[in-house]
């Protein structure tokens, strides 16, 4: 006799067996343990435990092979694995593990973790080979002990099988029926109340489960009956099956991160058709052809145990008779998913149903005979049966299997194929309620519309004839046989091409369709649309408006001070010469005559044109100045002249790197301004931890793009990851601040990727950073160019052969240590699973600097591969606009609205258009608005107009506005809306950078300065930088009519070409004479002149100096106002020189 106990030592052997055995989830034990103990308890009189003074399972020596037995099911469910020869015995104070030493072993986690909370005793019994007598008694006598001592709860109906299980039956019988003895009470009803209400983890595995299932049906069933039909082929029922059987057993075929061990089917795939239908459960294939009418096709599949159902019907040239009742189904469908509503009873999905049928009684009498059943471990829990009788009341985690259909309908007019007279349909989905009491259904990818469904191949040859017979008669193999009783002869590629965006003939009747599909769904989208945006308005409302933070740069000015009091001026300053006080961060200007002090935050950038020197200031806008003072005054910029050019190379060079210098310690304050305190990483002991060797992290550790790659390992532990290198610095990332998590394989790419997207940046190196990724390569990404190679090339065979067996245990490594990670509790405070990027999904565009290749996920839309990573969150998304939509164009852009509409718009350019339908489809299965226009928006002028009347906008109809059925509304009238919001010139919104892209990010020493490295560049951009756009446009404007230059618009008619050009000269005789008049410019933008007497880097303004910034510390009269001669207009190079003294109040 042995007793295990949690302090007891094992055997060597015994811990190895436990090392290499499943590991328990302690947690998971203790938390289901709970729940049971809860219902028991708190139950116990009711008529589901029947009074049941303890409660036994007894599982056998697991000969049974049917996982959907009650006893298989409970042993799943707390241990995620099927124990054979073990006996669980739960009683009032004591539970009860009676197995063998190796199982005993593993089941020591759990007995730790029950004993830890005191509640009561968890005991492992370790069967003997000699006999278990001692072990019998001791349960018995508990069970006699536990409350009332005469009720043991049991499974009648499932038999234990095996010598251990008869010892056990033996031993319990002596006391079954004897007086005074023990009862055994049929407790399966309790077991499946308990059991039908899903946690976080059970609600994960079916949702993997129905993703898997949705894969299989649509993406490899559909798919290959289609090809059948196509090309004419003759394959059985049973052929069919069992080749998706067999994407079961090879669960990689799938591009799925998934394990054959946690992979199965829930039943055979049934495919019926040829008008032989059984929609029972216990259907099984016939070795009949695929007969091309009507075929019903249902699968499903398990996950982790837990199971998922889809069933489908298509339809291959249907009579309209046959489309009508699929409509009705259709609809029975809907308001059975409905009705599936926390609160509601079971009986309320037959009601629903019902009421549908009563009005087409001719289908009401074939419909099935219920709506469905509960899923989970079970197949079909019984005890959410979903019919007239079973009333159960519908709480959020339960799942349930919607299955409705006709069985053996009759066509009114008979067919010439006597197999499509007899049809049926049967259309399933997995349904989730969730916590807010609303159905989810999970297999919703999987299309079930009618036109989806629905082959029409009779029409599409009818099409092909009447095309071929208006040719010359000649043979073509495109001529579409006859078909046959099963369908054969077929043309080619019917179904293809009615699937695909092809370039044929009927391109333009599939557009039509497809544009009605996209307006359907248009408005189904607005209408909920509008109700989200109300709602989060309404949330938004008594919150507190947050800062323009450029406002808030110019606010306080009381901050910026370059010197306190003249005594503190340098020693070194020298008048009228340009000093640059490094230590205290000031550039001394000369002014009139007086040395001005302005620190080097009031500077924007300074530049050189031949002997010129322009300092621009940082300046607020128009609507900011006048909010702040309307007396004050700002200087945008001053000039001056250097003859000599050392000194004024001198003199940039200090400025630009003391600009530098502070640029860049108010980013390094920045990234560090908002940064969330992390919690602390809790190491974990365990050696088995999960754990990825030889990786590196990008961005790299010590920041850099010419820095070498940080290589380390990366492990996880009790509440997050931790990567380590050699040299130390160590990362940290916690679970909690992962908002997303993706795995990307090596498919088609040189590297394996874990990336991690996280809600609050950390910071590495000396960058806060919110994506971080670890990844290894498969193979050198540099190819030799000198030798051209051979196929038959021995070397080279093997060397493709070893980076092809490196690529599968990269990946298969890597995508073992992502389902050990998911397979932690902790890690279920953080994103809960990994997301893998569908490649087949994938498409080109340009969504900051450079093309690359975008990939969407189950919640994002990613671009991994290349720096800068590119993640966007779907569900962040409230409208999607496709722009340049038109007939002609290669390319079209992407833009992204946010719901926060605080967020710039995030925009994806030059997107090939044979990609266009695909988009399409991803955001309607993403359940993601979108609308489609021939042109680019000014998105930030739509975005600042939407903020200034969020209210306002909702009620005129939100994004409605986008939609091109709208623009028919105003044809005709003045485009005024087009005009405000079109994209035109600078204003461009879809070509603007991705504004959370620093360039600098990956390269070290970013400082974000507007300078450029080469001194002596300079161009006209920057010679104009202190003005802004509307200034720019209205003085070009102005100029241009002046000198006679007109755009096509604007060009004055009736005029000769010789007027034209007197009136050019004329304006030139004029400029230079009002030239003559004013004093000699230093440049030819006269902000301020200096002396002609200056030497060196003396400089003497004139009098159209500017009055500096009260930001910057200025002696009494340092400063003039500009003169009177000064607000002349000067030629088309030239700005007057009253704007460099411009009153805040007027623009």
């Amino acid at each position: 006799m042995a007793e295990s106990t949690p302090s007891s030592s094992s055997s060597s052997s015994s811990g190895a067996a436990a090392a290499t055995g499943p590991k328990m989830d302690a947690a998971l034990f203790v938390k289901r343990m709970n729940a049971l103990l809860s219902h028991w308890r708190g139950n116990k009189l009711a008529a589901l435990w029947k009074d049941a003074d303890s409660l036994l399972v007894v599982m056998g020596s697991g000969e049974d092979d049917n996982p959907y037995r009650k006893t298989n099911v409970i042993q799943t469910w707390f241990l995620g694995y099927e124990f054979a020869d073990t006996v669980l015995l739960v009683t009032e104070k004591t539970i009860y593990f009676l197995s063998s030493p190796r199982k005993v072993q593993l089941l020591q986690p759990i007995a730790t973790a029950w004993n830890a909370e005191g509640k009561s005793e968890l005991v492992l019994l370790t069967s003997e080979k000699s006999g278990n007598a001692s072990h019998f008694e001791r349960m018995i006598g508990s069970m006699k002990e536990s409350h009332k001592g005469k009720n043991v709860g049991v499974i009648l109906k499932d038999e234990t099988p095996g010598a251990f299980a008869k010892q056990w039956t033996d031993a319990l019988s002596k006391e079954v029926g004897t007086e005074g003895s023990i009862t055994k009470v049929d407790v399966p009803a309790a077991w499946s109340e308990v059991l039908s209400v899903k946690d976080d983890t059970e609600q994960r595995n079916i949702r993997n489960s129905s993703t898997l299932s949705v894969q299989i049906l649509s993406k490899h069933l559909v798919s290959k009956i289609e090809a059948v039909v196509d090309e004419g082929k003759s394959v059985t029922h049973v052929a069919l099956s069992e080749e998706m059987e067999a994407l079961f057993q090879n669960p990689e075929k799938l591009n799925a991160r998934l394990s054959k061990d946690a992979v199965d089917s829930s039943y055979p795939p049934l495919i019926q058709s040829g008008g032989v239908y059984d929609l029972r459960l216990s259907a099984e294939n016939t070795n009949e052809p695929l007969h091309f009418g009507t075929i019903v096709c249902s699968l499903g599949s398990r996950y982790k145990g837990y199971c998922s159902n889809i069933a489908r019907t298509l339809f291959i040239d249907p009579p309209e008779e046959v489309g009508a009742a699929y409509k009705v189904l259709l609809e029975v469908h809907g308001a059975v998913v409905k009705a599936l509503h926390g609160g509601e009873h079971t009986t309320a999905a037959m009601a629903r149903a019902q009421e549908i049928l009563d009005k087409h009684p001719e289908l009401k009498e074939k419909f099935t005979k219920s709506c469905g059943y509960g899923i989970g471990l079970e197949f079909q829990e019984g005890y959410l049966l979903l019919n007239q009788r079973n009333d159960v009341v519908i709480r959020p985690g339960m799942v349930f299997s919607v299955v409705v259909g006709f069985h053996n309908l009759q066509l009114k007019k008979p067919h010439k194929d006597q197999k499509r007279n007899t049809y049926s349909m049967l259309l399933s989905d997995t349904v989730l309620i969730k916590e807010d009491g609303e159905a989810e259904v999970l297999t919703a990818k999987a299309e079930k519309k009618y036109s989806e469904v629905a082959y029409f191949l009779e029409a599409e040859e009818q099409k092909e004839k009447k095309a071929e017979s208006t040719k010359p008669a000649k043979a073509t193999n495109g001529a579409a046989a006859k078909p046959d009783a099963k369908g054969k002869g077929k043309s080619e590629t019917v179904i293809v091409n009615s699937r695909t965006r092809g370039e044929s003939s009927d391109k333009a009747g599939s557009s039509v369709s497809n544009a009605e599909d996209d307006r359907k769904y248009r408005q189904e989208m607005e209408a909920r649309h509008l109700e989200e945006a109300e709602r989060r308005l309404a949330k938004a409302k008594g919150k507190v408006t947050e800062t323009d933070p450029k406002a808030s740069q110019f606010s306080d000015n009381s901050k910026i001070v370059a010197y306190r009091d003249p005594n503190d001026f340098p020693s070194e300053i020298k008048r009228n010469k340009i000093f640059v006080d490094m230590q205290r961060e000031v550039v001394v200007l000369p002014v009139y005559g007086y040395m001005v002090p302005f620190h080097i935050t009031t500077i924007k950038n300074a530049s050189k044109n031949e002997d010129c020197l322009r300092i621009n200031f940082a300046t607020p806008s128009l609507t900011q100045a006048q909010s702040d003072s309307p007396d004050r005054v700002y200087v945008r910029e001053l000039t001056y002249r250097i003859q000599d050019q050392h000194s004024l190379n001198n003199s940039l060079r200090l400025i630009k790197e003391l600009r530098k210098r502070a640029t860049q310690r108010e980013s390094e304050a920045k990234e560090t301004e908002n940064l969330v305190e992390q919690e602390k990483l809790i190491l974990s002991k365990d050696r088995r931890n999960p754990r990825l060797n030889d990786v590196f992290i990008r961005p790299t550790i010590s920041g850099g793009a010419g820095s070498r790659r940080s290589t380390g390992s990366l492990e996880a532990h009790s509440n997050g990851f931790r990567f380590s290198t050699n040299k130390g610095n160590p990362v940290d990332i916690m679970y909690k601040n992962i908002k997303h998590a993706f795995f990307q394989p090596a498919e088609g790419e040189l590297v394996v990727i874990v990336h991690f997207h996280l809600k609050n940046g950390i910071l590495i190196g000396k960058k806060k950073i919110t994506d971080v990724q670890f990844c290894a390569e498969v193979m050198e990404g540099s190819q030799g160019l000198d030798g051209r190679g051979s196929m038959m090339d021995r070397d080279e065979i093997e060397e493709e052969q070893r980076e092809a067996e490196h690529r599968r245990q990269l990946n298969e490594e890597f995508r073992q240590f992502v389902k050990k990670v998911e397979d932690m509790d902790a890690f279920q405070n953080g994103p809960k699973e990994f997301d893998i990027p569908y490649r087949e999904l994938g498409f080109n565009g340009v969504p900051g600097r450079t093309n690359v290749f975008l990939q969407p996920t189950v919640n994002c839309l990613v671009s991994l591969v290349e720096a800068p990573f590119f993640v966007l969150t779907l569900d962040e998304i409230e409208v999607v606009h496709l722009e340049r939509v038109a007939f002609g164009l290669r390319n079209f852009d992407i833009a992204f609205v946010f719901k926060d509409h605080k967020k710039q718009v995030s925009h994806v350019n030059t997107v090939p258009m044979e990609n266009l339908d695909d988009i399409k489809d991803w955001l309607k299965e993403s359940k993601i608005l979108f609308y489609d226009g021939p042109t680019n928006l000014n998105w930030n002028r739509i975005m600042q107009t939407v903020r200034e009347d969020e209210e306002g906008f909702i009620k005129l109809g939100g994004w409605a506005f986008l939609s091109p059925e709208s623009d028919g509304e105003d044809e005709g009238g003045d485009s005024e809306d087009e005009s405000d919001f079109a994209e035109g010139g600078s204003d461009s919104g879809g070509s603007e950078p991705d504004e959370e892209y620093d360039e600098d990010e990956y390269s070290e020493g970013g400082s974000g300065s507007d300078d450029d490295d080469d001194e002596d560049s300079y161009d006209e951009e920057s010679e104009e930088e202190g003005l802004d756009w509307d200034e720019l446009e209205s003085r070009a404007r102005k100029e241009d009519s002046e000198r006679g230059h007109y755009s096509d618009d604007e060009r004055p008619t009736g005029k000769s070409k010789s007027k034209r050009s007197r009136e050019y000269s004329d304006d030139e005789d004029s400029d230079t004479a009002s030239k003559k008049k004013r004093p000699a410019p230093a440049s030819s933008s006269s902000k301020v002149a200096p002396s002609k007497t200056s030497s060196s880097s003396s400089s003497k303004p004139s009098s159209s100096s500017a009055k500096p910034s009260s930001s910057s510390a200025k002696p009494s009269s340092s400063s003039a106002k500009p003169s009177s001669s000064s607000a002349k207009p000067s030629s088309s190079s030239s700005k007057p020189s009253s704007s460099s003294a411009k009153p805040a109040s007027k623009p």
